[in-house]
């Protein structure tokens, strides 16, 4: 199997993803100043790499990490002490909001948190940063 390309002339606007990326990281931030008890929902790559930006005040909020996948629970995050649980009430009960982290199953999770009587605020990531009150 192979590509094959043709060369042409485009017109194209270069994404400026440095200026982007750090005004979302900003937002999360900003928006989690105002909980006391956050846990992030995705305990893949992007779960691991969103510690490496959150700053301090941020992460001392981080009280656990959600994610269906059994053979990530009761480990931790990468160089952390955050805890991966299964997202079901007996976890849920105390946390004021959830941030997914993972962008492309934001709807499925969004639904499945509530089914499994998440009450509190859902921070959604995948276009811009928004909060969903449960």
């Amino acid at each position: 199997m192979g590509l094959f390309f043709k060369k042409k002339h485009l017109k194209f606007k270069l994404y400026d993803f440095n200026d982007t990326f750090s005004h979302q990281i900003q937002q999360i931030n900003s928006v989690l100043e105002n909980y006391n008890s956050v846990a992030i929902y995705g305990a893949g790559a992007h779960g691991n790499t969103m510690l490496n930006f959150l700053n301090q005040n941020s992460l001392e909020k981080i009280k656990n990490c959600f994610d269906l996948d059994t053979i990530k629970h009761n480990k931790f995050l990468q160089n952390s002490d955050i805890k991966i649980f299964p997202p079901q009430k007996e976890y849920l009960d105390n946390i004021e909001a959830i941030l997914i982290v993972t962008p492309l199953y934001e709807e499925e999770v969004i639904e499945y948190l509530i089914q499994n009587g998440f009450k509190g605020d859902i921070i959604t990531t995948k276009r811009e940063i928004k909060i969903k009150k449960v």
